[in-house]
């Protein structure tokens, strides 16, 4: 029986499975230039493959239809945990008017793991950077800031919280590029609180918006993060859907 040469690999699969055979004499020095480069190869390659992802979740995302009534507001929306939908709101728009991509539900997601209690307490919302920010209700701004200034990519980075005194809630915008208003402003509805940015911890451009219920939220230094917003979250849908109807 005629058994078929061995092949062998690439030269390029050769390099990578092997540290040392790409130099006749290897020293510490050539050594180690070879695992960094073999490093930075898989980040690379690690890279390229996020970015294809993103942009595939994007395609998808503005191939699915809207929102049922009986999932984007009202009681029932409690909690959402879909992403990859489409609300018929806009807060990049003074008056509401637009449709939302949202990338990320309210509540138990497939990627709320990363959060504490592993929950999601609000909405992502994806939007081009640099985008207008504009507030849905009129309010009193209780707090602005820079999560990054004490964690680098690993909170919310730049936000704003405004109370609705109206509903008894507070507005939480996060990951913005640039904030428009300063605490104590008080602002009417349709003004602009900022702009989207990519601060904070974010694989992909987008506004993180969160609702808290205004009694017991208070701002707390924790996780080295800085202020932080703490109370009782909820289903930021159904504020909007009761907004925007």
């Amino acid at each position: 029986m005629k058994i078929a040469p061995r092949k062998n690999p690439t030269p390029v699969i050769k390099w990578f499975l092997c540290d040392r055979c790409c130099i006749s004499s290897p020293g510490i020095n050539e050594y180690n230039i070879i695992i960094v480069a073999k490093g930075l190869l898989i980040v690379l390659v690690v890279f390229i493959a996020l970015v294809a992802l993103d942009w595939t979740l994007s395609v998808v995302g503005g191939m699915l239809p809207p929102l049922p009534s009986s999932f984007a507001f009202g009681p029932s929306a409690y909690p959402s945990g879909l992403g990859l939908a489409i609300g018929d709101f806009s807060l990049f728009d003074k008056n509401g008017v637009g449709r939302s991509y949202i990338t990320q539900g309210y509540g138990i997601t497939p990627y709320s793991a990363i959060y504490p209690h592993d929950w999601h307490d609000g909405i992502d919302i994806a939007a081009v950077y640099g985008a207008p920010i504009y507030t849905p209700t009129a309010g009193t701004v209780i707090a602005t800031g820079d999560q990054d200034r004490y964690c680098y990519h690993r909170g919310f980075g730049k936000y704003v919280a405004i109370e609705d005194p109206v509903h008894g809630l507070v507005l939480w915008f996060a990951h913005l590029g640039t904030i428009a208003v300063s605490a104590g402003q008080s602002v009417a509805s349709g003004s602009l609180v900022g702009s989207v940015g990519a601060t904070g911890l974010e694989t992909g451009t987008h506004l993180h918006f969160s609702i808290f219920e205004a009694s017991g939220f208070t701002m707390e230094a924790r996780d080295g993060c800085g202020p932080e917003p703490t109370g009782q979250d909820v289903n930021p849908l159904a504020y909007l859907g009761s907004i925007y109807d």
